[in-house]
């Protein structure tokens, strides 16, 4: 019976943060919905930004390398990586910081802004790429990722877009999934790490060469 209430306590905090999602989901797909005041909420939106601009851009698109894109991103997905910003599950000192300061209405106003932003494209990402890499990666993107991901990156409710995204964001997220313990002290990764037995699971399995084929595959996608 204690092992039992344990095991029920452990998922309280979980069951907590789900139901949480949830709400504040369907709010957002109402707001969605609502033309009306859509224009509003992009614009309050935007203003809530203004403090990510420096790091991911005016328009959602990022100047660094290691930075990831926002724009055309899932709004669900950004509702939920705020959130776990929020409470810590996700540890970065600068998202940590900013999340906190925001109300559950503006994490709505800016995950909606950034996700009617247009998706990055090869030619506003200014990035290169090698046909050869480029063969390799979508081999095993189409094998490995595109099942959750999206045949084009396209994400899905519970799976971010990928497609356009920034080369050097990818290798390093996939090597936080791959070896976290290595990455650890990595400034350029916040010293983050990220946990997720499925991507955990196919990461490991991929040489250096192989993540980076896919990243840059990953990039041409939109």
């Amino acid at each position: 019976m204690r092992a039992i209430i344990i095991l029920v306590l452990g998922l309280l905090p979980s069951l907590a943060f789900a139901s949480e999602l949830s709400t504040l989901a369907s709010r957002l797909e109402t707001v969605m919905q609502d033309k009306a005041r859509l224009g509003v909420i992009l614009e309050k939106g935007k203003e809530r930004t203004a403090l990510c601009e420096y790091c991911h851009g005016a328009d959602g698109i990022s100047s660094r390398k290691y930075i990831p894109n926002l724009a055309g991103q899932l709004p669900v997905y950004l509702l939920k990586q705020m959130l776990h910003f929020a409470d810590g599950t996700r540890q970065s000192q600068v998202m940590q910081a900013l999340a906190k300061k925001l109300t559950q209405a503006d994490m709505i106003n800016v995950a909606i802004y950034y996700a009617t932003m247009p998706v990055p494209t090869a030619h506003n990402n200014a990035q290169t790429y090698d046909a050869q890499t480029l063969a390799a990666g979508r081999d095993i993107y189409n094998a490995q990722c595109a099942q959750c991901h999206g045949t084009s990156g396209q994400g899905s409710a519970l799976f971010p877009r990928l497609g356009g995204q920034k080369i050097e964001y990818v290798v390093d997220t996939m090597k936080m999934f791959a070896a976290p313990e290595a990455e650890k002290n990595n400034p350029l990764l916040f010293n983050a790490v990220r946990s997720n037995p499925e991507m955990v699971n196919i990461v490991r399995k991929l040489q250096p060469a192989d993540i980076r084929a896919v990243a840059n595959y990953i990039a041409t996608l939109h």
